[in-house]
């Protein structure tokens, strides 16, 4: 079976796909939307290697098929993003910039490291 961004949007809106998949995914799309971006090899390569470190790390769901039809973050979903950024208490530089570089990755509302 080939792996669709239809496929993906619709186990994604199912109810026993848990928020921890939902939340990996919109770090996804939050990474491809940096990719998009004209940014330095470096933090190219480092976003890269992100994705590749998320395949099959433990949940047989999140396969490479599956990264690869995840859409990068639109603008309406970046803008909704940054906004709950500021509800959940995420970092400084989550809140402040459209689009995350270097190793300012926002921790996740369900952390138990705050």
């Amino acid at each position: 079976m080939q792996v669709t961004a239809e496929y993906v949007e619709q186990i994604s809106r199912s109810n026993c796909f848990s928020v921890g998949y939902k939340y990996t995914m919109v770090i996804i799309s939050i990474i491809k939307r940096a990719l998009a971006e004209d940014i330095p090899a470096e933090y190219r390569l480092k976003f890269l290697n992100q994705l590749d470190g998320m395949v099959n790390r433990g949940d047989a769901w999140l396969t490479a098929a599956v990264i690869a039809a995840i859409e990068p973050m639109c603008d309406g979903g970046n803008e909704m993003y940054r906004e709950a950024a500021k509800l959940t208490g995420a970092s400084q530089a989550a809140r402040e910039c459209s689009t995350p570089s270097r190793n300012s990755f926002p921790r996740s509302p369900f952390s138990i490291h705050r």
